[in-house]
């Protein structure tokens, strides 16, 4: 079944298996990943880790987690956490031009205390919500 590139959220492999979640569903497909990964844009998707390629436009919220990596809260009904792995993160920032400082934690006080205003010097902050 022919599947909009704009309804995949984010396209993961499991064991032999390569499974595209959209919306509402996951399906499997017959495609490898990497056959995946050459046909799709790489300004509409990225891969945030060795098994995830995600469409940057489905990225709900980004989430700081341990020793400076991320987790992406995707915007399907789940609401499923990506994990960005620590060898993208920098990609991740160039992508999503985040400007908050090296320390996640700290920044993430920052927003908290100040809002979307206090945590770095883009207005609004990218980010804590898309």
């Amino acid at each position: 079944v022919p599947v909009p590139v704009e309804d995949i959220v984010y396209i993961y492999s499991e064991k032999d298996y390569v499974f595209v979640r959209t919306f509402a569903d996951k399906l499997i497909t017959r495609f490898t990943l990497q056959e995946l990964t050459e046909r799709l844009s790489p300004r509409l998707f990225f891969r945030c880790h060795r098994s995830y390629p995600v469409n940057v436009r489905q990225v709900k919220e980004i989430i700081p987690y341990l020793h400076g990596a991320y987790l992406l809260r995707m915007r399907e009904k789940q609401h499923s956490e990506v994990a960005v792995s620590q060898g993208r993160v920098r990609h991740l920032r160039e992508l999503f031009s985040l400007q908050c400082g090296p320390e996640p934690i700290q920044a993430l006080r920052k927003h908290r205390a100040g809002g979307a205003q206090g945590c770095c010097s883009a207005r609004p902050c990218p980010l804590w919500r898309r």
